[in-house]
């Protein structure tokens, strides 16, 4: 449950083991849905979010680092 700052914070490889470690919950949560075992069905939606979440700074990252590499070449032009 981390807010974006914290996300932001975060190294490339924190962020991938986060990653996993929110997609193993989902599962999880998916499964104890399905068998009944579940009492707050808000759990899967807030684990989807925060998927969302750590995949929006990765993705932000990638396009800064295509937007410094492009500019960089245009420099060297």
């Amino acid at each position: 449950m981390a807010v974006s700052k914290e996300l932001q914070d975060m190294t490339n490889e924190q962020l991938d083991i986060l990653y996993q470690d929110k997609k193993q919950d989902m599962h999880t949560l998916r499964i104890n849905a399905a068998m009944g075992e579940l009492k707050d069905t808000s759990q899967i939606r807030k684990a989807r979010h925060e998927i969302a979440r750590i995949l929006t700074v990765q993705h932000q990252r990638t396009l800064a680092a295509h937007a410094s590499a492009s500019a960089a070449a245009k420099k060297d032009q």
